[in-house]
């Protein structure tokens, strides 16, 4: 029975506080396991840090083998640029070769070429062609049989095709044979003239006493030699025309075209034909031959003389006097275009006058072929 006086707690109230103790139960039960019974953390954590101390193993693992792949990357692109650069070398190679058959082949054709113009020009001069004039003289019939012949007639022929006139005499000065072509025509000697003007000055003033050759020389000297035309008009102011009137007169040249020698002379550079100044050189190696003090100075000058084509067609050693003329325009007072050169050749065969005269405008160096033309009929003419 109750006790007087006291109350009993109401039944919610233990299950409240049964409630509560099941928490607490639960809650220490919980913390039991993961506070004071390590185990299952430990192995737990065991596993994480082996989990994360792999990682690591596994990375160094992956870092070794990107680093070997990379190094056989590397290895295999160095070998594929290696086979690139063998590759590219043997194909720079291979693209000289044809470049260098190229050149090659075009040197060849090249060579061909040459000679094959060569061996026309040589068939050229081989073959005869046809001129405006006959070869005139007793060795005419003889050069015309000869070699030099077609090489002649082809030089001629080059200028003859540009409507120049072209006239020569080739005098031997042993036999007196000779050699003529268009020798009648006269034309226009410019500069040579000056050598048969100053060797009459020589031969009938300075041997004969009547100048002093000190006092002609300097002036004689660069008519000569250097073609003065200064020079040329002094010796005509000093000295005047009749010394070269009676010159002309003894060396066989009429005044052609003129009417006296007195007209012929009174211009400085007269006209005159290819027969009238082989004359005149004839009359100038005789003088030179004389061996006199102003004959040696004089040949000395013509042997020096600057400008000469004749020099040039010549076999080198072949010794020879000469003067030379050119003019390249006509103008009002007498003047022509012309190519001239007039001379002596002293030749193993014998001495020889080449008198040759054209209407070529001042040609020095094309005239050099016809000059050799011309000389190589000599040994023919003595046949």
């Amino acid at each position: 029975m109750p006790t007087p006086g006291k109350k009993r707690p109401p039944r919610i109230v233990f299950a409240f506080a049964v409630l509560i103790l099941a928490a607490l139960f639960y809650a220490g039960a919980y913390l039991y396991t993961s506070i004071v019974s390590p185990g299952t953390n430990a192995s737990g954590s065991t596993a994480s840090q082996g989990s994360q101390a792999s990682e690591p193993a596994s990375s160094q693992a992956q870092v070794s083998s990107s680093a070997q792949e990379s190094t056989k990357s590397e290895q295999g692109s160095t070998k594929q640029e290696t086979k690139k650069q063998s590759s590219s070398q043997k194909n720079e190679s291979s693209s000289q070769k044809p470049k260098e058959e190229t050149t090659k082949d075009s040197q060849a054709q090249s060579t061909k070429k040459e000679s094959e113009k060569q061996a026309a020009e040589k068939k050229k001069a081989a073959t005869p062609r046809s001129i405006r004039h006959k070869l005139q003289g007793p060795s005419a019939a003889s050069v015309e049989k000869s070699p030099a012949y077609a090489d002649l007639t082809q030089q001629i022929g080059a200028f003859e095709d540009k409507d120049y006139t072209v006239a020569f005499v080739v005098h031997d000065l042993q036999t007196g044979k000779e050699l003529t072509y268009n020798a009648d025509e006269e034309l226009y000697p410019a500069s040579s003239i000056k050598a048969p003007f100053t060797t009459a000055i020589y031969q009938e003033l300075v041997d004969k006493g009547e100048v002093q050759l000190e006092d002609v020389a300097p002036v004689a000297q660069e008519t000569i030699i250097e073609s003065s035309d200064e020079g040329y008009r002094e010796l005509h102011a000093l000295y005047g025309e009749q010394a070269f009137i009676a010159w002309l007169e003894d060396a066989g040249v009429k005044p052609g075209s003129y009417d006296s020698y007195e007209d012929m002379v009174s211009w400085n550079y007269p006209h005159i034909c290819a027969k009238q100044f082989s004359l005149m050189w004839q009359r100038i190696y005789a003088y030179l031959g004389s061996k006199t003090a102003a004959a040696k100075q004089l040949s000395g000058f013509l042997e020096n003389r600057t400008v000469s084509s004749l020099r040039c067609a010549l076999d080198k050693g072949t010794r020879s006097v000469s003067k030379m003329g050119w003019f390249e325009t006509e103008s009002d007072y007498n003047s022509k275009p012309a190519t001239v050169e007039g001379g002596v050749v002293y030749a193993k065969e014998g001495p020889y006058v080449i008198a040759l005269m054209t209407g070529a405008p001042a040609l020095l160096d094309e005239i050099v072929p016809l000059e050799r033309a011309i000389c190589a009929t000599h040994a023919s003419m003595l046949q």
